[in-house]
């Protein structure tokens, strides 16, 4: 909370309560949770999908950023893991019927190297 505090004063010059901005997040988070559940149904329907994950620091501590994707479309969710467990968390890419047009790096958690674990067997592998 304090970097939520301090970039309110830096851009306001007003000094915001924590909780004030834990509400401000709670009521946001409601008031998109439309969009959200829209994005995932329009990223379903996409004739081509492309996921990955980075790592990012939250809190000093590494957790991964998912990202799934279209030219139009862009998805964002953050998971302690990297690999399946985030994957089913998030739920949408078992749902992702057109695997065979799932695009990923070689180390993405959907794209698995050991063929007898990849959840989706059909995606291609991009090599840069």
């Amino acid at each position: 909370m304090p970097r939520g505090q301090q970039m309110s004063y830096d851009l306001f010059g007003q000094h915001v309560s924590e909780d004030t901005i834990l509400k401000s997040m709670k009521t946001i988070g409601q008031a998109l949770l439309p969009f959200s559940l829209a994005l995932k149904a329009l990223l379903l329907l996409a004739p081509v999908l492309h996921a990955d994950e980075t790592g990012v620091r939250v809190l000093k501590k590494l957790v991964w950023l998912h990202i799934l994707c279209t030219p139009t479309l862009t998805w964002y969710g953050v998971h302690e893991k990297r690999g399946q467990e985030a994957v089913d968390f998030f739920g949408i890419l078992p749902l992702f019927k057109n695997r065979t047009r799932l695009l990923a790096d070689l180390f993405c958690p959907c794209l698995l190297a050991c063929p007898l674990q990849r959840p989706y067997p059909q995606g291609t592998h991009l090599h840069s």
